[in-house]
């Protein structure tokens, strides 16, 4: 059998062993178990120490795309969450400040001293600003 006829029947072997699932020899070596190789099969072969290295490099490159992406994801949520807060932080303060205000131009406008609306109606409205501020604020920081 020649050599052209061996890596035929290799590759053939291969698209065999891909069809079934199975991942495909490379070298002689199989692609799940190049973290198991023993050292005396890695010793003098420079196709197998080639192989490992190149499949820890990939290993590695996908480590790193991988703790990318969490950090990104995570630093959404964290964002999200802050956003979420706020939002709910500028709703109370805008009801308490619709109660306050509503007070105030109540009093205002009825026959009670003109001291005690404003003394109502003035906080309303500083609720409201800060409700305003809460609700609409991008969260950088």
């Amino acid at each position: 059998m020649g050599k052209d006829d061996k890596n035929g029947a290799e590759a053939q072997a291969q698209q065999q062993q891909a069809s079934r699932g199975a991942q495909p020899h490379v070298l002689g070596f199989s692609m799940d178990e190049l973290g198991g190789l023993s050292v005396d099969e890695l010793a003098g072969n420079k196709v197998a120490l080639t192989m490992l290295l190149h499949y820890y490099k990939q290993l590695n490159d996908e480590n790193t795309g991988l703790k990318n992406e969490r950090n990104t994801l995570s630093t959404y949520v964290s964002s999200f969450g802050q956003k979420k807060s706020d939002a709910r932080n500028g709703a109370i303060f805008m009801a308490a400040s619709t109660i306050f205000t509503g007070f105030g131009v109540n009093m205002l406008t009825s026959d009670a001293k003109t001291f005690a609306g404003y003394g109502v109606f003035i906080p309303g409205l500083v609720l409201l600003v800060v409700g305003l501020y809460l609700s609409l604020r991008d969260g950088e920081k």
